[in-house]
């Protein structure tokens, strides 16, 4: 007995179990990829959020100013005095928003930084 694929709807089709199992591969390949697309950030210590590091030779000393940008104005943010290798490091329990700062030395100088 040869099946055609116009068999009626009460016919089993040849190509029933191929369906299945292509939809069952289908559905796994769905699935692994949207596993895969969880992926966890590269930082996943928060205290790396928390801290802006910088070195600044000349420094050593000084008092440094963290200020962000509130439209073209600058407010400041943080402050830290730098050790004797002119390191000054930010620290905020809470961390620092995304966005454009500027690192204020004496003079007064400063350089932006962007906080992502």
């Amino acid at each position: 007995m040869e099946r055609s694929l116009k068999d009626g709807p009460n016919q089993p089709s040849i190509f029933a179990p191929m369906r299945s199992r292509t939809y069952s591969l289908t559905a796994a390949l769905l699935l692994a990829a949207s596993l895969l697309a969880q992926s966890k950030p590269a930082t996943t210590d928060p205290a790396d959020r928390r801290t802006i590091d910088v070195t600044i030779h000349g420094a050593a000393g000084d008092t440094v100013y963290l200020a962000n940008y509130y439209g073209n104005k600058l407010f400041y943010n943080d402050t830290t005095v730098a050790d004797a290798k002119g390191r000054a490091v930010f620290s905020k329990a809470r961390g620092y928003k995304a966005g454009v700062y500027a690192v204020v030395v004496p003079g007064p100088k400063y350089f932006e930084v962007i906080v992502n």
